[in-house]
């Protein structure tokens, strides 16, 4: 995957990260944290991805942010 390609993912799909986080911990700051975390787990397995496929990429994401 390239740089641009996880990119637009992280473009697509941050705000959402960061609303779930917030549901649970109810602090802004940390759930910008724990958003950001989540994406650089991601980032780490990027290249084992499935982009092509969006509801999957959401529930992965909403898994990784509540996890």
């Amino acid at each position: 995957m390239k740089n641009e390609d996880f990119n637009d993912i992280y473009r697509k799909y941050h705000r959402f990260s960061v609303k779930s986080a917030y549901r649970l911990v109810k602090d802004r700051m940390l759930a910008e944290d724990i958003s950001q975390d989540t994406f650089v787990n991601l980032y780490k397995k990027r290249n084992s991805l499935n982009l092509s496929n969006k509801r999957l990429m959401k529930a992965l994401i909403f898994s990784s942010t509540c996890n």
